[in-house]
């Protein structure tokens, strides 16, 4: 066992050395396959053995060619992907220039297979494959959402004024179009009468039956709508069992669907990605961005170590890690990479290949990430009219941990260490003609809250971060990325250059919304509130202590104006009501409350998702409920600087969503369920004289 251990040391010492020399010559003008290529090669599916050892051999024989440096990395090139674009596509544009960008793409798709076969069997050697990877999505127990004070044409509340986001209730106006885990279902919608059913398109299922499991729809289902078109994301669970008891890679999929018919919708492509978790997707001006986090290596074998002695369990590790080793040497790039499946319903077409060209996979060369990181992240792009047919892409190997999208950027951030906590932001720019583009890094310290806490404005990016295990007085900090910042050095990453870019809280911040050039941050004990207004232009801060009516738990943030933030917050632990206030800051006076109310309820749905809120005609609509499951809509009217409790709706069901057309409320459930108001029928509720 000691020869085999030291023979698999050396076999992985000698890739990882393949590895960095390979990146350092990613100039050399090779280019990775694109998806169409890939669908078009029965090779790249069905590698032999010989054929990877062949490849194994060829990545071995760069480590002769020392003769290239980081300093000589060329530009590197954009390519179409997608099913349908045509092989021979040549590169559209040039990135910038890449002596500036510090997180390296992969030359081929040799260097690519390399690598995956490199860190996945560093993990087979420590043992770090058998514990769960961590999945994309906020680590930590507050949430807190904002909102910009825009609904949407497709009538969701926004994060970004301009950016609209997918969610499982659309609308063009005339209609309503609701995405369940099984249907599309469009309804008809009249002023003074109740929704009426038009049709309903049952959406594929996915048979997972294993013992009583049984067939399961999607786990998490949200869709995009315009261009007469409705474009649905629904992802399966990774952990799902299938028939035989083995576990199943996630999958996330796209459907494009005709709305022309709205009685009798047609289902116009299906784009099926292996490993992918879906996470979020935006549309700007007909152009969908999609992010998933990605999770797929090859079927490991796990030893088996319960209700065994202690030498038959180490005996059971190495057979394993023997097995291991063996299936890593022969998985071919398909059981690591991003790989789709696109069917044509209309030709009973079926296509397959790799969802990113190799030589648009970016491999993070900071220091602090870990070599083997089993989550990444990419990016796609979509023209909605087009349709999902073809697409632009891009993948960074570097963790997931939240995402946050704007009319011309997207950024993703990967959390990393425990000791020494930091989190890589990625910056990639997106253009409808040349797709995404990667621009940088930057690394910050501690970790991010949540997806609420990055918001660019005028191209400086701000975020809030804490480190757990700091003193509370240091332990949060907002902070400042300037756009020049991004533009670094290759084989590094840079930190925040300056402690005048911060500004640190107290630990137990809860919340912060980015207005302009200012951040409200509230922060607070069980029965106190606190406030403080950072103003990110002149580096000064103003504050407001010891609100006694206030309390941060559970905050939902929302602008108003330039001046007036509508705060909705939970009172007490455990929670005794919720409660609204208005908070009012000028240029140069500090923040003060100047009205709160307390509505009868102890949930609040809008603190962990921004769309269950809607702002309309000076009307608040507050999606709520109490501890014996009583649900409630509040109608709030918002009068300069008085907020009233107009009406208080008792509804069914856990409503998530509320939509104002025609003088009529439309309440939501998940399940496809509609309630309405005819608001005629509620005097208090028009807007104010």
């Amino acid at each position: 066992m000691t020869e085999q251990r030291a023979i698999t040391v050396t076999v992985l010492m000698k890739l990882i050395a393949c590895f960095v020399l390979c990146a350092a010559v990613a100039g050399l003008g090779c280019t990775g396959e694109s998806p169409q290529q890939a669908a078009a090669s029965e090779q790249l599916f069905g590698d032999s053995l010989d054929e990877q050892n062949e490849t194994r051999e060829t990545v071995a024989s760069i480590e002769s060619n020392d003769s290239t440096g980081p300093d000589t990395l060329p530009t590197t090139t954009k390519r179409r992907n997608g099913a349908e674009a045509g092989a021979g596509d040549a590169a559209i544009q040039d990135t910038p220039d890449a002596s500036a960008i510090p997180t390296q793409p992969f030359a081929d798709c040799d260097n690519l297979l390399a690598h995956y076969r490199a860190t996945t069997l560093q993990s087979v050697l420590d043992g770090s494959y058998r514990s769960l990877p961590p999945i994309p999505g906020t680590a930590v127990w507050l949430y807190n959402s904002v909102g910009a004070g825009v609904v949407s044409a497709t009538g969701t509340n926004l994060r970004v004024a301009g950016v609209d986001e997918a969610d499982f209730v659309k609308t063009d106006g005339d209609r309503a179009y609701i995405l369940t885990s099984d249907y599309l279902e469009v309804y008809t919608l009249r002023s003074g009468r109740s929704p009426e059913l038009t049709s309903r398109t049952e959406l594929p299922k996915r048979d997972y039956s294993a013992h009583d499991f049984g067939r399961q729809g999607a786990t998490y289902s949200e869709l995009l709508v315009g261009s007469g078109k409705a474009l649905l994301f629904r992802s399966f669970r990774a952990g799902s069992i299938d028939r035989n008891g083995d576990e199943l890679e996630p999958i996330a999929e796209l459907i494009e669907v005709d709305l022309t018919n709205a009685a009798a919708p047609r289902v116009l492509r299906t784009l099926e990605l292996s490993g992918a978790l879906y996470r979020l997707a935006r549309l700007v001006n007909g152009q969908v961005r999609v992010i998933f986090g990605h999770l797929k290596q090859p079927a490991l074998t796990y030893p088996y170590t319960f209700d065994v002695d202690a030498t038959q369990a180490q005996r059971n590790i190495e057979t394993a890690e023997r097995e291991n080793t063996e299936i890593v040497h022969r998985a071919a790039l398909t059981a690591w990479h991003p790989t789709y499946a696109l069917t044509d319903h209309e030709t009973a077409r079926r296509t397959t290949g790799y969802v990113i060209p190799c030589d648009q996979t970016y491999l993070s060369v900071d220091p602090s990430v870990p070599p083997h990181q089993a989550v990444s992240a990419y990016l796609m792009t979509f023209d909605l009219s087009a349709g999902i047919g073809r697409w632009q892409s891009t993948l960074l190997l570097d963790g997931f941990h939240v995402a946050h999208a704007t009319a011309d950027n997207v950024y993703i951030a990967s959390h990393h260490g425990f000791d020494e906590e930091r989190t890589l932001l990625h910056k990639l720019s997106v253009d409808s003609v040349i797709g995404p583009t990667y621009l940088g890094s930057v690394a910050v310290p501690g970790r991010l809250h949540d997806r609420w806490s990055l918001d660019e404005y005028e191209d400086r990016l701000r975020f809030l971060s804490y480190r757990s295990h700091d003193a509370p007085a240091t332990g949060t900090t907002v902070a400042v990325i300037e756009p020049d910042a991004w533009r670094i050095a290759p084989g590094k990453t840079a930190m925040l250059p300056s402690d005048t870019d911060r500004f640190a809280l107290p630990w137990w911040t809860t919340s912060v919304a980015f207005v302009d050039d200012r951040a409200y941050a509230l922060y607070g004990l069980p029965e106190r509130c606190e406030a403080i207004v950072l103003d990110l232009a002149t580096n000064s801060t103003r504050s407001l202590v010891g609100e006694s009516d206030l309390h941060c738990r559970g905050s939902y943030l929302h602008r108003l104006d330039d001046d007036t933030l509508f705060v909705i917050g939970v009172k007490g632990f455990p929670p005794k009501n919720i409660w609204v206030g208005l908070i009012k800051s000028t240029q140069d006076a500090s923040p003060r409350v100047v009205h709160t109310i307390n509505l009868p309820a102890q949930h609040l749905k809008a603190d962990r998702d921004h769309r269950a809120f809607l702002l309309l005609d000076s009307v608040a609509w507050v999606l709520a409920s109490t501890r014996s499951d009583d649900h409630f809509a509040f109608g709030i009217q918002l009068n300069g600087d008085i907020a009233s409790i107009e009406v208080a709706l008792q509804v069914d069901g856990l409503t998530e969503r509320a939509m104002v057309l025609d003088e009529q409320l439309y309440l939501f459930t998940r399940l496809g369920q509609i309630q309405t108001f005819a608001l005629s029928d509620y005097a208090d509720l028009g807007p104010p004289s």
